[in-house]
């Protein structure tokens, strides 16, 4: 599967954190990021009273024209933070047109296919789409000689197609930046003060500390990962939102539990005592294909078919884990059905002391009714689609326009 268009997106901003930091969040924008052209609002979810949801009031650009001849060329990585919201750091930059100012504008392209030769001095004549408009804040010398990327921001982005404000270490102690369905997941999860929480896949934090947080901090949260920089996101999270009841570790998953084991209470590293966790999240590695923005989609289908294999054992994994009467909740964020409803249907073959329950709070839609699926064990499910004003949808909203996503919960029966 390949595909060379840009994706691109309005969602509004979720935040978990209390209401009461509603006026000091909303204050922290506008000495920080506001300009003549843009205006935000902070508002309590109507639903989730706990989430503060941070949105634009105006509407996103559905076209873009360079604002100078100028160019900067950056990585397709780069090109998605950017258009999430975010500025430019050196690192992602690729090229950069001879003779541009300090402070001068910029117009900001994505190289779509790897080509652009770093250093470039002159416009890049490769496959390339135009992702924003900025100033430049570091020089082409800074950025390009001395063998090292220059650190801190090269560019200040001044307009793009989205029209959100960037989050990036606002209120850090305070406040944790999420799309809404990733909030969902840890609120159907219902962790309680006093249990034991395994996150398998946790990285880069955020359902892990909206878990601890959901137990006041009172008890264990296991966080696996792993990659050594993942794991140290994590516990990064954990201090900045002065959690302790967080544990994260570097683990493959798949091998987090085991029979002649002890139990997390016991034992501070992995693996750890089957049957030992009150409550089990698997956030799955999936092929990712219901996140936005992208600059370009280019995976193979042989890509996207290689996870249910891994997931599904991931999935044996969580089922060891959770105790008998323990809640495991499986998501991820694809769109395929054979990353979502087909775990489903196998994992009920597969396992019959679980049950498929509903599901609180149930903001999406339902399942799709394939692979066997019941409309009753559908319904128990909940999707996120990739919904926004930009592809046409005028009654999207901040439950509708965002990520993709799917949910299911599990109880290992008695």
């Amino acid at each position: 599967m390949a595909a060379g268009h840009s994706s691109m997106h309005n969602v509004p901003v979720i935040i978990f954190e209390h209401p009461s930091l509603k006026d000091h969040l909303f204050n922290e924008f506008y000495p920080k990021e506001a300009e003549p052209s843009h205006h935000f609002n902070v508002r309590v979810h109507p639903v989730l009273r706990e989430v503060l949801v941070v949105e634009s009031t105006i509407e996103a650009k559905h076209a873009l024209y360079p604002r100078s001849e100028k160019e900067i060329i950056i990585d397709p990585c780069c090109g998605t933070a950017v258009m999430r919201g975010a500025h430019i750091f050196g690192r992602g930059v690729i090229g950069l047109t001879k003779g541009t100012p300090l402070g001068g504008p910029v117009s900001v392209y994505v190289d779509l296919e790897g080509l652009c030769r770093r250093g470039l001095r002159e416009p890049y004549l490769g496959n390339k789409t135009l992702v924003a408009n900025g100033t430049l804040k570091i020089s082409r010398q800074a950025l390009f000689e001395g063998g090292k990327n220059a650190s801190g921001v090269a560019v200040v982005i001044d307009e793009t197609f989205v029209t959100n404000p960037s989050l990036n270490n606002v209120l850090p102690e305070k406040v944790f930046a999420q799309n809404l369905p990733s909030i969902v997941c840890s609120l159907v999860l219902d962790p309680q003060p006093g249990e034991c929480v395994l996150d398998m896949c946790a990285a880069p934090g955020g359902k892990t500390t909206h878990i601890a947080s959901l137990m006041n901090d009172r008890g264990i949260v296991v966080a696996l990962e792993k990659a050594k920089n993942k794991v140290q996101k994590i516990l990064e999270n954990a201090r900045h939102s002065r959690l302790e009841s967080i544990r994260a570790f570097r683990q493959q998953a798949e091998n987090a539990v085991t029979p002649e084991a002890d139990h997390p209470s016991g034992k501070r590293e992995p693996p750890y005592k089957s049957g030992s966790f009150d409550r089990v999240l698997l956030d799955a590695p999936c092929s990712g294909t219901g996140q936005r923005a992208q600059v370009k989609c280019n995976h193979a289908v042989s890509y996207v078919k290689s996870f249910p294999q891994y997931q599904k054992k991931l999935f044996h994994t969580a089922v060891e884990a959770a105790e008998v009467g323990g809640t495991i909740v499986y998501s991820t964020c694809s769109l395929t059905t054979s990353e979502n409803e087909a775990l489903v249907a196998w994992a009920l073959s597969s396992f019959p002391h679980l049950d498929l329950i509903t599901q609180t709070p149930h903001l999406g839609s339902p399942g799709v009714l394939c692979h066997g699926l019941t409309e009753e064990q559908a319904a128990k499910l909940q999707r996120f689609w990739p919904s926004s004003r930009l592809a046409g949808n005028s009654n999207a909203d901040c439950n509708t326009d965002t990520i993709g996503f799917f949910i299911a919960k599990f109880v290992k029966k008695r």
